[in-house]
């Protein structure tokens, strides 16, 4: 049989220590570990000297000039669309104007008709009349044409008469009204209409004075050998009937 040396125990005092040793050793470990993890992220981290500031610099600008391409691209459609809209607007407009005086045209084509059917049909209450009285300008400083067109009902009958054109208006800074007749405005043309029947057009020549201002416009229409028939007259004002000749 073997006998065992019987164990001593450490004195507390050395155990206490030992714990201390222990811990200080893990404490180191774990403080060199950080230490180590640390220092790999920091050499790992980008330096001042390794970041391109050149290059970011040149990646924004390329960045800015994109987007300005890209604006300018936008606007240059944005005005392309309002032009285009702008145009479309005029179309429409012209298009409506058009349709608006063709449809004046037609009406006034329709009460040409109906007063030529009036007309020959004997159907006018006038015997004798005037219409379509106009004033145009020639081209020439004070030179126009009076046109009027005179017209008697009925393809049965005719007469002979005789026109007579006077014109109201002013001399320069005078108040007073002077009436010009054919003498005075040069007047050349045939003022007989011989065998009136239905319409007949009459375009007069005239020279104003220098210096006189045209106000109104008088056609007179006289019945030749005919006492059942009294003088008929046509008058306007001379900017309205420049107006409607032009």
């Amino acid at each position: 049989m073997r006998f065992r040396r019987p164990r001593i125990p450490a004195p507390a005092g050395r155990r206490r220590l030992s714990a201390k040793l222990g811990r200080a050793l893990l404490a180191t470990l774990g403080l060199a570990l950080l230490v180590a993890m640390a220092y790999g992220a920091w050499a790992h981290w980008p330096r001042a000297a390794e970041f391109d500031y050149a290059a970011q610099l040149e990646t924004l600008r390329e960045e800015v000039a994109r987007q300005a391409q890209a604006r300018r691209v936008v606007e240059a459609e944005k005005i392309r669309l309002e032009q285009r809209l702008r145009l479309r607007a005029v179309e429409v407009e012209s298009r409506d104007a058009m349709v608006e005086r063709q449809e004046m045209e037609i009406l006034a084509l329709r009460d040409e008709l109906a007063f030529y059917q009036r007309l020959a049909d004997d159907r006018l209450e006038a015997p004798l009349g005037i219409r379509g009285l106009a004033v145009q300008e020639s081209g020439q400083a004070g030179v126009f044409d009076v046109i009027f067109q005179a017209y008697r009902p009925g393809l049965d009958g005719s007469l002979d008469a005789r026109w007579v054109l006077e014109i109201d208006g002013r001399e320069g800074d005078s108040d007073e009204v002077r009436q010009l007749g054919h003498a005075e405005l040069g007047v050349e043309a045939d003022a007989r209409l011989t065998g009136l029947r239905l319409v007949r057009n009459v375009r007069v020549r005239i020279s104003l004075p220098d210096g006189f201002a045209p106000g109104r416009v008088t056609i007179r229409l006289i019945p030749e050998d005919n006492e059942e028939l009294d003088p008929v007259e046509a008058t306007g004002d001379w900017e309205r009937l420049t107006e409607e000749g032009a």
